[in-house]
């Protein structure tokens, strides 16, 4: 299952980089060119399967980081974090504060396992399930024509973004998740260097 996970994470961050370099109009990512050739060569790397350990590391330090950036802004302001909740219109009124204080908390101590390699199975499951979630949320939005203040990364206003790209942002994402997951072992792994002793 990882071997699979890893040609579909492979090709579609190859894939999808090389095709934003060639032919902008069909995949417009916001990204420079140094970055997308970074990230070409990286999909290519994760395709080649070549240092399946290392790819591991640097997918858990790209979820990892990922989740812990997305975090801070919304812990420092989750007040405006509630108001991009309830834009959504999904989760109950009374229950948008407390997944506003909650949700980034989660965010944050998971991206910190992942990263170190501590009970980083169970970290990415629960992001996985985060980034379900958020996906059901962005389709949601989608569907009814909604545009929204995606509350990802940011709480500003300035935080809009096509929705198809913050979807296809986080499918990778989860992706990512999946290799870390059916991994049978860690590259500096907190975890696996504890149970060595």
């Amino acid at each position: 299952m990882e071997s699979i996970l890893r040609v579909i994470l492979g090709i579609l961050v190859a894939g999808s980089s090389i095709v934003s370099i060639f032919a902008p109009e069909l995949i417009p990512v916001t990204a420079t060119l140094p970055v997308k050739i970074a990230m070409t060569i990286f999909g290519l790397w994760i395709l080649s399967g070549i240092g399946k350990d290392q790819i591991n590391f640097a997918l858990r330090l790209a979820v990892g980081i990922t989740f812990v950036y997305a975090a801070v802004d919304k812990i420092i302001h989750p007040d405006q974090f509630a108001r991009i909740i309830y834009n959504y219109h999904q989760v109950p009124g009374q229950l948008i504060n407390i997944f506003a204080l909650f949700l980034p908390w989660v965010e944050l101590i998971t991206g910190i396992l992942v990263i170190v390699g501590y009970w980083e199975k169970a970290a990415v499951v629960m992001i996985g399930g985060m980034l379900v979630m958020f996906m059901i949320a962005l389709s949601m939005a989608l569907v009814k024509g909604v545009n929204i203040e995606c509350g990802c990364f940011s709480t500003t206003s300035k935080a809009k973004g096509p929705i198809k790209d913050l979807i296809f942002r986080d499918i990778l994402l989860l992706l990512s998740c999946g290799v870390i997951l059916w991994a049978k072992k860690s590259w500096l792994a907190v975890e696996r260097q504890h149970a060595r002793r």
